[in-house]
C-alpha cells in the first residue's frame, strides 16, 4: 500500500506524496527506506518548479495509468494488482508527432531499464511494456508496475 500510495500519488498531479509515521510489522524502516531511496532516485531530475505539468491521457488496456506531461517531459505509472504488467501496453494521447525517448522505470528496484526510442504516430505514442527474462543466470521479474519518462527528441 505504501508503494502504491507513493507512485499514484505523483503520477496523478498531487503537490506532495505521502508519508506514514507509524511503523508496523508492514510498513517498518526496511520497507520505508527503500521505496523512498527508489522514489527519489525517480523524482531527482524532474524538474517540477518549471515545468507546465498537466495531466496527460493514458489508456493501459486492463491496467491502472497515471500520466503528467509537459512540452519536455511525460512521466507516469503503470500497475496492474492483479498479474504483471510484462507484455502489456500503454497509449499517451495528445502528443506532437516525431521520435520520443521511453525509459521504464522497475520501481521495486530503482532501476531504469534500457532507454527506447518510439514513434509517435497521429498524436498517440504506444509503449510496450518488456517481459524481463533470465540473463546471467539470474531471473528478472518486471512485476505489477513500473514507472515511466519519455523525453520528446
Amino acid at each position: 500500500m505504501y508503494h502504491n500510495a507513493l507512485w499514484v500519488s505523483l503520477a496523478n498531479g498531487l503537490c506532495c506524496t505521502p508519508f506514514w509515521w507509524s511503523y508496523t510489522e508492514w510498513i517498518n524502516d526496511s520497507v520505508v527506506t527503500n521505496q523512498i531511496r527508489h522514489f527519489a532516485n525517480f523524482v531527482s531530475d524532474i524538474d517540477f518548479a518549471h515545468l507546465n505539468l498537466e495531466p496527460s491521457k493514458i489508456d493501459a488496456g486492463s491496467c491502472d495509468a497515471w500520466a503528467m506531461k509537459s512540452d519536455k517531459l511525460i512521466f507516469g505509472w503503470v500497475v496492474n494488482p492483479r498479474v504483471s504488467v510484462a507484455r502489456e501496453s500503454f497509449t499517451i494521447s495528445g502528443l506532437k508527432d516525431g521520435s520520443y525517448e521511453v525509459r521504464i522505470y522497475h520501481a521495486w528496484r530503482g532501476q531504469y531499464l534500457d532507454a527506447v526510442m518510439a514513434q509517435c504516430k497521429d498524436g498517440q505514442l504506444i509503449v510496450k511494456i518488456p517481459e524481463l527474462t533470465r540473463t546471467q543466470d539470474h531471473a528478472a521479474y518486471i512485476g505489477n508496475d513500473v514507472a515511466f519518462k519519455i523525453v520528446p527528441k
